[in-house]
């Protein structure tokens, strides 16, 4: 594999250029997730994770439900927006402003982690050193779903190529900001301290900006396992 040397550094999502109803999407809680928190509800889960909160749909509904909720995003401008969303909402949350490689939390702290379209902004080592930090601040049996990139996906292969599956992107609300794709078998090596229960590839069609792609990822659930 040969790959672009120079240093890739984390950037925060430009939530100001996201308008309309692409942003009304980014308010709007994931059916998986909901589901996926009912579960954590049914297991008697308490202590919940939202990695890269974003503009805090997740954080506000898992508030909702009652969990000991904590979130973090690289974006300030976001961390304040779910700051004063969860004050408007009479709801409490811990935040902190933190790249995904940062876990500003104890080892073995949060029954659940919610980690969705996030993992994957950065090069193969970051998404690795993420998880990682994940597993470590899990308990054992703790439960995670995350999302990845596909190389099925139809960006795969455009922008700045820092290596085969990795490409920054160019333009829009995720300029500079690195992508890393993976295949099936990538996912169980990134994995590897967890059990994983599910792990699905989802393919839509989606419009940005008048240009029309495919875009893929796959939804996994996994379990903490010791290594």
């Amino acid at each position: 594999m040969t790959s672009n040397t120079a240093k890739v550094e984390s950037r925060p999502w430009a939530w100001d250029t996201v308008r309309g109803d692409r942003r009304k999407v980014w308010l709007t809680p994931d059916a998986d997730v909901i589901a996926f928190s009912a579960e954590l509800k049914a297991a008697t889960a308490r202590r919940v994770y939202d990695l890269g909160c974003g503009l805090g749909r997740h954080t506000i509904m898992l508030a909702e439900q009652g969990f000991d909720v904590s979130a973090t995003d690289l974006s300030a401008k976001a961390v304040q927006y779910t700051r004063r969303w969860l004050a408007r909402e009479k709801l409490g949350a811990t935040l902190h402003i933190a790249d995904i490689t940062v876990v500003p939390f104890p080892s073995n702290y949060f029954d659940g982690v919610v980690a969705f379209n996030v993992v994957y902004h950065g090069t193969r080592d970051a998404v690795a050193g993420c998880l990682h930090e994940v597993h470590r601040a899990m308990r054992e049996g703790g439960q995670l779903f995350v999302t990845f990139n596909s190389v099925a996906s139809s960006d795969f292969g455009h922008g700045t190529r820092i290596d085969d599956h990795t490409f920054i992107k160019v333009g829009g609300h995720e300029d500079g900001i690195p992508h890393y794709f993976v295949d099936r078998p990538e996912i169980d090596r990134l994995l590897k301290g967890f059990t994983i229960t599910t792990c699905d590839h989802r393919e839509e069609t989606v419009t940005e900006r008048a240009v029309t792609k495919q875009a893929a990822h796959w939804i996994v659930r996994a379990t903490k396992v010791e290594v």
